[in-house]
């Protein structure tokens, strides 16, 4: 067997993984809603946040049986699982394309029938999380049901976010709103590669006067420098 362990460099990201607990109530909640809007029998919800960078926080939970979930979580499969490890914007992944024979994912799932594909999909949220929405079952997922699904499954997605309160557990909570249209400004031009000097004179102020916004801006982002600002705007799609 193939060891993605062995093949771990080539994700360069560790992540702060927490297993969520919900009461069985808000678990049959979101049940009841896959199965009437989608027809899947297992769903699950990995929440990456976009910060801190080196490790971000990884929130999960799902209905899946109890002993694969149990392994998931021992020998921590989040490290090579390809759904959240995947390299470049997919819109969804169909699991028996992204779960490749004879890797431990495979393996993993092979031994329960009940769940012999799924597919996940990938929903960029407002405070730069992304939110890794999963649902499987019995039979094999095409492009065309996975497409026809995409609105239903977005919808069920944010109502399973809600319901687990996973907004209660985000750390940054910086939006647009939070800078004002000047401040914004600035950052944009900053991103742009612009000196304080040449926004000063871009926007008519004094360089004294950019300083202190960035000052600002950078004390509102938890920033020390204009490169993590920069970075950081971009994670939590403020550009």
């Amino acid at each position: 067997m193939e060891d993605n362990f062995a093949r771990l460099g080539r994700y360069n990201k560790s992540w702060d993984f927490h297993c969520v607990k919900l009461h069985l109530t808000k678990i049959n909640e979101i049940q009841t809603l896959v199965r009437e809007r989608l027809g899947f029998n297992y769903f699950g919800l990995l929440m990456r946040q976009p910060l801190p960078v080196s490790s971000p926080p990884l929130y999960a939970f799902c209905n899946y049986p109890r002993e694969l979930v149990k392994l998931y979580c021992e020998r921590e499969f989040w490290r090579i699982d390809p759904r959240i490890n995947s390299i470049g914007d997919q819109d969804y992944m169909i699991w028996h394309r992204i779960f490749r024979k004879k890797t431990h994912m495979y393996e993993l799932l092979s031994h329960f029938n009940e769940m012999k594909d799924g597919v996940t999909y990938c929903f960029p949220l407002q405070d730069g999380s992304v939110a890794y929405m999963s649902f499987a079952g019995e039979t094999m997922v095409t492009d065309a049901q996975v497409q026809a699904m995409a609105a239903d499954a977005y919808l069920i997605c944010k109502t399973a976010i809600d319901i687990a309160e996973l907004g209660k557990k985000t750390k940054y909570k910086l939006v647009a709103s939070d800078l004002s249209p000047q401040q914004l400004g600035i950052l944009r031009l900053t991103a742009d590669g612009m000196t304080a000097q040449q926004i000063a004179r871009e926007i008519f102020l004094t360089k004294a006067a950019v300083d202190y916004h960035l000052k600002i801006i950078s004390k509102k982002m938890a920033c020390h420098n204009k490169t993590q600002i920069i970075a950081k705007a971009a994670l939590m799609s403020l550009l």
